[in-house]
């Protein structure tokens, strides 16, 4: 049997309200659904920047999600003008540009696996 995300959301917010409604103090399984639950919805803009998104400050070279500089194995003064995209370390979006291809290819997953 195969179920869609929807389907799967509304199996773990019935079993969730069973356990309520019969009164069954299980705290970790009410945990447990709400996770799966958060798990299986699609990630919104707000979560990406919340989670991912970092961004080069003027004259720091430093990724502020993993904290490697920039130019770490690189000739600095070649590339003193490289702003990338995303970080070349940790790969955290770090503009506007890459938050956008981040939401596009989440957007493009979430198509995929609904129909599965």
């Amino acid at each position: 049997m195969s179920m869609t995300r929807e389907e799967a959301i509304g199996a773990l917010v019935a079993a969730r309200l069973v356990l309520d409604f019969n009164g069954v103090d299980a705290p970790e399984y009410t945990e447990a659904m709400n996770m799966a639950i958060s798990a299986l919805r699609p990630v919104t803009r707000e979560q990406v920047e919340k989670v991912w998104r970092g961004g080069w400050e003027p004259g720091n070279l430093i990724c502020p999600i993993c904290g490697k500089d920039k130019f770490d194995g690189l000739d600095a003064d070649i590339w003193a003008d490289w702003m990338p995209n995303f970080c070349p370390h940790c790969g955290a979006p770090m503009t506007d540009e890459a938050v956008e291809m981040v939401m596009k290819r989440l957007e493009a997953l979430h198509g995929e696996t609904e129909t599965d």
